[in-house]
């Protein structure tokens, strides 16, 4: 029994330190989301999917956002993929480092504060986005 709940226990800790890069419960539409997550991508658009949801920015300094790094001996880049067929959307968010070797570029893994950084960002431009919202332009008679 006492082992059962120290089992327990530390699941709890591990599951409680885990931090997540997601923003849940986005109830604006699929082209505002998309719009709003593009906009708040480091130094623009890089690639994306062919359906839209899985959107890569360009390369940048992790010290500053605002300098190209594609050919820079430290970069990073940060993904979003928006998640869910309909309302309430879910979006994914993670910014991945890389270092120059030899022949090419190894992935240092994933920058959780950065990653934090960029989330906040999103989280307050859609927050922004509601206030700004037309209902006209929400509206779908069918």
């Amino acid at each position: 029994m006492t082992l059962a709940l120290i089992a327990f226990g530390f699941c709890t800790v591990l599951v409680g330190c885990v931090t997540k890069a997601k923003i849940n419960d986005v109830w604006l539409s699929y082209p505002t989301v998309r719009k709003v997550v593009m906009t708040n991508m480091p130094l623009g658009v890089r690639d994306e999917s062919p359906n839209g949801r899985e959107i890569t920015s360009n390369y940048f300094s992790p010290k500053n956002w605002e300098v190209n790094a594609t050919e820079k001996s430290e970069r990073a880049f940060a993904k979003a993929v928006i998640l869910g067929s309909s309302r309430p959307y879910k979006i994914d968010i993670k910014i991945m480092r890389e270092k120059k070797s030899g022949k090419g570029y190894v992935s240092l893994g994933e920058d959780k504060k950065l990653t934090q950084e960029l989330v906040e960002a999103i989280r307050d431009a859609l927050a922004d986005r509601r206030e700004e919202r037309n209902i006209i332009d929400e509206f779908r008679a069918f």
